[in-house]
């Protein structure tokens, strides 16, 4: 990072390239692209070992002795999930601005409510292939930080098997041989990060598709402003992550709205 504005007019940074490839969104990766055209089922289970695994050793980090206490919402040096909760429900409160959103604001209550205890550490926040630059289907450069924050690791197994689940079940795409089931992924990360999630991983996946949802509300206004979408739609609440985000509350039997 330079700081200096006389260099190029303002301040700016400069980033290593890193060769590789990147699974993409747009078709998603499950539908189209190297991973359903070239890779063969021992790269793709390569590949998923590869990100759990990434996952995991991001989970054994101290944050503290990474000098990230400037990320501690507490202040306090003691981050805990509920202090991300408690973020997560302001920011859906400003940017609905009076808005209802059914799905959503049950979502919240039911993850208050449900919330494990676990311990916070270093969370990437947006954990999925499409973020990592990938070598031999192996993970060479973990991108995409702008979410990270100090939460329970756990976050980061969940919204990767939520990711999973919407590239996949969501988009009714077949399953591609050899990538790791939700099972073995969860199994693969509690091995390799010591910890503990198989009995809270729909909690975890929630928490995600919370997130998620809640990205999608300020996602949703900029494209109505752009014109990309008609106001009508109302996109900032009705779209596929809320409709995700339903399925999975209705499989524990919460009512929405309730």
């Amino acid at each position: 990072f330079e700081g200096d504005a006389s260099v190029l007019g303002r301040p700016f940074f400069v980033m290593e390239f890193v060769e590789g490839r990147i699974p993409a969104d747009v078709p998603r990766y499950s539908q189209a692209g190297f991973l359903v055209d070239e890779a063969t089922p021992a790269d793709r289970a390569r590949m998923g070992e590869s990100a759990v695994a990434t996952l995991a050793a991001l989970a054994r980090l101290d944050w503290r002795e990474l000098g990230l206490s400037w990320l501690d919402p507490s202040g306090r040096g003691e981050p805990t999930l509920r202090h991300q909760l408690d973020l997560y429900r302001r920011y859906v409160v400003k940017e609905l601005a009076g808005r209802e959103h059914p799905v959503l604001e049950t979502s919240l209550d039911w993850l208050d409510r449900s919330a494990p205890e676990a311990p916070a550490g270093i969370s990437w926040g947006d954990s999925r292939l499409g973020n990592i630059i990938w070598q031999d289907y192996r993970c060479a450069s973990v991108c995409d930080w702008e979410a990270v924050a100090l939460c329970p690791p756990e976050a980061d197994i969940g919204w990767f098997v939520m990711f999973d689940r919407m590239s996949f079940d969501d988009l009714d795409a077949k399953r591609l041989e050899g990538f790791p089931t939700r099972a073995e992924q969860v199994a693969l990360w509690e091995s390799a990060s010591g910890r503990k999630v198989a009995d809270a991983i729909d909690y975890w996946e929630i928490f995600g598709a919370m997130r998620f949802d809640a990205i999608m509300i300020k996602l949703g206004d900029r494209m109505v402003r752009a014109g990309i979408v008609p106001a009508d739609l109302n996109m900032p609440v009705v779209n596929g992550t809320t409709d995700s985000l339903a399925r999975l509350l209705e499989r524990q039997g919460v009512a929405i709205g309730g």
